[in-house]
């Protein structure tokens, strides 16, 4: 028998012997012989041994349902990824749906949001953190508290969701018109 095994199992735990014992196919004949002889000599009783292997089963048996529930994870990503790609591919063989275009404007309203968030957060930080509250920051805020509504609004196509998405439409508009005048 090998005594590089021998020696090494020595240190090992009951649990890592028998998990060398219970797959055998993932080591070398040499030592799963010196695993098992390693056993014998610990006299280890026969429900000690039960106990281990009902342990290791279980560790398994989590093993195996994390991968079910990661494959699982995948595969909703995935449709969901393909979903979203489908919807806004521009070339469509097939017209458009009034789902499909609800779910357009409301990834445009999003990728909007976020837009807004990023390139003005500074000043968005600079307003609360100074506690200024006018009639302009109040303005030049409310889109991020009332955007995120309205889009999950519109996409449940709630009438109010609508009625917010057109006052934010007319909003941005007459802002736009406004900083336009004022520019010229």
């Amino acid at each position: 028998m090998n005594n590089e095994f021998t020696e090494r199992f020595k240190k090992f735990d009951n649990l890592k012997l028998l998990k060398i014992l219970e797959t055998p196919k993932d080591y070398n004949p040499e030592a799963i012989r010196a695993a098992k002889a390693e056993l014998e000599n610990r006299n280890i009783s026969d429900e000690e041994i039960k106990n281990i292997k009902d342990h290791f089963q279980d560790k398994q048996q989590k093993i195996e349902n994390s991968k079910a529930n990661l494959a699982k994870a995948k595969q909703t990503l995935t449709a969901k990824g393909t979903e979203v790609i489908e919807t806004i591919h521009p070339l469509q063989k097939k017209p458009y749906t009034a789902d499909r275009k609800i779910l357009i404007i409301c990834i445009l309203l999003s990728l909007s949001l976020i837009y807004f968030l990023f390139a003005r957060i500074h000043i968005v930080y600079y307003i609360l953190r100074n506690n200024i509250l006018d009639f302009s920051t109040i303005a030049f805020i409310l889109p991020l508290i009332i955007l995120p509504l309205a889009i999950y609004f519109f996409y449940k196509r709630s009438k109010i969701g609508w009625t917010i998405v057109a006052s934010i439409f007319i909003f941005c508009s007459v802002n736009f018109l406004s900083d336009l005048i004022s520019i010229i």
